[in-house]
């Protein structure tokens, strides 16, 4: 096992969910912070020391679901679309534009969107 996708969604009493896709694998937490900490935890559960992923990413930067935004890509924790920073940028405006018109997205979140996005096109091109 190299790689768990968790689906993460804000959850209707608050806080948030995580499920893991193709494993039997939910937690949730009040906070990301505390979500991160209970994926690692219920990962940790689940499988043996030897069939365990190696890594687990810090954060899932984005989220979609039928519930948010009709199941448009959104920043996790957010209602903002992943395309409203493209278009921001694409504009010729700064992230700190964007984080002023969108206060709910974390300058950490953008950074991790544009290093993920970056790695894809790295693949890609390879």
């Amino acid at each position: 096992m190299t790689e768990i996708i968790f689906l993460v969604e804000t959850a209707t009493e608050g806080g948030f969910n995580a499920r893991a896709l193709g494993e039997s694998i939910f937690t949730e937490g009040e906070a990301l912070e505390d979500l991160r900490t209970n994926i690692r935890d219920a990962v940790d559960c689940h499988f043996e020391a030897a069939e365990k992923p190696k890594m687990l990413m810090n954060d899932r930067v984005v989220t979609s679901s039928k519930e948010i935004m009709g199941g448009t890509p959104v920043f996790a924790g957010t209602r903002v679309p992943i395309q409203m920073l493209i278009d921001y940028l694409s504009g010729g405006d700064s992230i700190d534009d964007f984080l002023e018109g969108f206060p709910t997205v974390k300058r950490e979140q953008v950074i991790e969107f544009l290093k993920q996005a970056e790695a894809q096109m790295e693949k890609i091109a390879a």
